[in-house]
């Protein structure tokens, strides 16, 4: 995997990742997740995140002091955990599925403006060292595997050749713009297995070479997707 033209990757503990189920998790439940990641051998990765959920269950209650503890306690139990692993940070996923606790309105805007105003003037130099927005790559889309009706996804009228360019384009400019990270997530692929759709590792290297070397992207996507539209 460290072949892989990444500096880290993304895991989640078998034993739980959902900090923000309302009952604590078992601490039991990780013992098996902590022994593999004392023994994991990584030596290029310098950059692994553990990935924790925060998808409340339907019902939510947001003044409920009871449940925040346990989340909390959630929290702290999944990052001790992840330790085990030399992990570089959190992977805060807060996609919801039951109940809608978060609002995502500018949200790059008000990370590193709008929320200074709620940060006391001495802390707001370490808020700015410390809070950066991350870009976020889907494969799935742009390589014609997003389930289901794939059929309704652009990339399914393109060429191999063509999903490759427009990954590469998207790689690009995450990398243009993030403030640090960019992660690339994926579902009916494994890259651990080498079953990748063609052309997709080759497009992130590329991407990834201009950005080192200070070069433009090269090209224009405007016509692929123009052309790839009127299939």
């Amino acid at each position: 995997m460290e072949k892989r033209p990444f500096d880290g990757l993304i895991f989640r503990l078998n034993g739980g990742h959902n900090a923000f189920v309302t009952k604590p998790l078992e601490p039991a439940r990780f013992a098996e997740d902590e022994r593999i990641l004392l023994r994991l051998p990584f030596t290029r990765f310098t950059d692994n995140f553990v990935l924790i959920w925060g998808s409340p269950p339907a019902g939510f209650d947001w003044f409920d002091e009871t449940q925040w503890r346990a989340i909390e306690a959630n929290a702290k139990l999944l990052v001790g955990i992840a330790q085990a692993g030399r992990v570089r940070g959190i992977c805060f996923d807060p996609e919801p599925y039951d109940f809608s606790l978060w609002d995502y309105v500018r949200a790059y805007h008000a990370m590193r403006q709008r929320a200074r105003g709620l940060v006391p003037p001495e802390l707001r130099e370490k808020y700015e060292r410390q809070v950066q927005a991350g870009q976020a790559l889907y494969v799935d889309p742009n390589f014609a595997l997003r389930q289901p009706k794939t059929e309704q996804y652009l990339s399914y009228r393109m060429m191999p050749e063509e999903r490759a360019r427009w990954f590469e384009h998207n790689t690009y400019w995450a990398l243009y713009t993030t403030d640090e990270y960019v992660w690339c997530y994926s579902e009916r692929m494994n890259w651990w297995k080498d079953q990748t759709p063609p052309g997709l590792e080759a497009a992130i290297v590329s991407a990834r070479q201009k950005i080192a070397e200070g070069k433009p992207l090269g090209f224009d996507l405007e016509p692929l997707i123009e052309a790839a539209g009127k299939r």
